[in-house]
């Protein structure tokens, strides 16, 4: 994903792929009760939270 954030691209990749779990980007609009982030700001997806209540995580399944 670094190669995506310096701007260079991984070989085989083109603009606007998207990287699978890597996911980031930057806002470029907030809600009226957001209170964290604002325009222009650089952001990162977690894939590693979760509500430990579905039946994906208990039952050793990936989601």
């Amino acid at each position: 994903m670094f190669h995506r954030f310096y701007g260079s691209f991984v070989p085989g990749m083109h603009a606007g792929d998207v990287m699978g779990h890597e996911t980031m980007g930057e806002v470029v609009k907030v809600g009226h009760g957001n209170s964290k982030l604002s325009v222009s700001d650089r952001v990162v997806v977690p894939y590693t939270i979760a509500c430990g209540e579905c039946s994906n995580p208990s039952g050793a399944k990936q989601a």
